[in-house]
């Protein structure tokens, strides 16, 4: 660590943000990954049912498009306690609901509504913005941890909707590609 006479205190501040902001970002992450769940155990598996059942012959792949869109725009409309009490009733992920999406629940309440407010003091010295850097990748870790652990139960249920982890892949590719376009722009 640098001694006092070249600390930059306006340095570190912009770091405690980038870490608070690193931090909020994960739990976001987390938060439309409980989103994209629940829209593939319920949404795709209803939609799966009524397209083995009638087979292709039916399909209206406008309507189905529109219907994902309202799907999603429901789920992103809900708070995150309600996407978790919306989890509940999925066995495939309802045993993370204690203590680990309530946790994270928690913490981003805590991070979204309490912590500047709550840590000012300690955000006004070097020492202090030290300690809230390691709290915030601390609670970036939780997050992360709560993405990870859904990622990996939702892993069975991805496979018998006929999604590879190859296809993931394909996917994200194509998603950051499409963003570095509109970013281009």
């Amino acid at each position: 660590m640098l001694d006092d006479d070249d600390f930059d205190d306006g340095e570190q501040i912009k770091e405690t943000f980038a870490y608070f902001g690193r931090a909020y970002y994960m739990a976001n992450v987390f938060e439309t990954g409980l989103a994209i769940s629940i829209m593939q155990l319920d949404f795709l598996v209803e939609t799966r049912k009524r397209y083995v059942a009638e087979r292709p012959k039916t399909f209206d792949r406008p309507k189905y498009e529109a219907d994902f869109d309202a799907f999603m725009d429901h789920q992103h409309a809900k708070t995150l306690g309600n996407l978790i009490k919306s989890a509940c009733k999925f066995s495939e992920i309802s045993h993370l609901i204690e203590p680990h999406f309530q946790n994270a629940k928690n913490q981003r309440d805590y991070l979204a509504h309490h912590f500047f407010r709550e840590r000012a003091l300690e955000f006004s010295s070097r020492r202090g913005r030290e300690r809230l850097i390691l709290e915030l990748d601390e609670l970036h870790d939780v997050f992360e941890h709560a993405g990870r652990l859904l990622d990996e139960a939702m892993a069975p249920h991805r496979k018998m909707l006929g999604v590879t982890p190859e296809m993931q892949a394909q996917m994200m590719d194509k998603f950051r590609k499409e963003s570095e376009e509109l970013s281009d722009d």
